[in-house]
């Protein structure tokens, strides 16, 4: 019989150095810390504070997570997203529920974190859920920016990285914050990459396009995704106002 009290949720922070539009990101510093220490320190401060995990494929973001003293999982190269990664360490960790909190969100909101395990430790029914929150007037032609529309229910209906101002469409920011029951992790990785997956560089269409389901939580507080310098600018900014 489930229950949620004797449900194990672990929460895992992929990170990569190679990233396409900020090489090294995950270790430049924000304030005096790097940013995956920063991503760390707040899923630390959500109620899934015991199993918490970078994961990585490169030995420079290991010896940081030594000299932190942050706990890390070492993965394989070869990973074509961040949720791969996940899935591969459902195969090292006892965990009924995965979390994954991108490496890039430095000020990702506590609560946001909380909600989204929640969710799925509350409705048996719920299997993927993935955070978004409204866009703001800059968003709508940041093709860095995922877009996605919903439908009735509050499920995925699409993602794209195109600027859009159709008035007809409801869209929405997704948000790097995903949860898995172990299960769909696993599927997850077994799944083939399709066209739109390729195409608009978003992982959650693995999901979609083999016709899987992909619940969409609203999250509140401060999304900033670092995916280039000036984000890196903006989030130092952000930073030193808030500290």
């Amino acid at each position: 019989m489930f229950s949620a009290k004797h449900t194990k949720v672990s929460v895992i922070i992929p990170c990569r150095y190679g990233s396409t539009r900020l090489p090294g990101k995950s270790l430049m510093l924000i304030g005096k810390m790097p940013m995956l220490w920063h991503v760390y320190q707040q899923a630390k401060k959500s109620i899934f504070s015991k199993n918490v995990y970078v994961a990585t494929d490169d030995i420079r973001i290991v010896e940081k997570c030594k000299e932190l003293n942050l706990n890390y999982l070492l993965t394989s190269s070869h990973h074509e997203t961040g949720t791969d990664r996940v899935a591969e360490c459902a195969n090292y960790l006892d965990s009924d529920i995965f979390i994954n909190v991108q490496g890039d969100e430095p000020f990702i909101d506590i609560n946001s974190i909380n909600s989204i395990g929640n969710c799925l430790l509350n409705n048996q029914k719920i299997d993927i859920v993935n955070g978004y929150a409204n866009l703001e007037s800059n968003d709508f032609s940041n093709r860095n920016v995922v877009k996605v529309e919903l439908d009735q229910d509050d499920y995925a209906l699409q993602y794209c990285r195109l600027p859009t101002h159709n008035k007809s469409k409801c869209y929405y920011k997704q948000l790097g914050l995903y949860a898995f029951r172990t299960a769909a992790l696993k599927k997850f990785n077994l799944l083939k990459r399709k066209h739109l997956e390729i195409s608009e560089s978003v992982e959650m269409y693995r999901f979609l396009e083999n016709n899987i389901l992909v619940k969409m939580i609203p999250c509140k507080g401060s999304h900033i995704s670092v995916d280039t310098a000036d984000d890196l600018k903006t989030a130092n900014i952000l930073y030193d106002t808030i500290c």
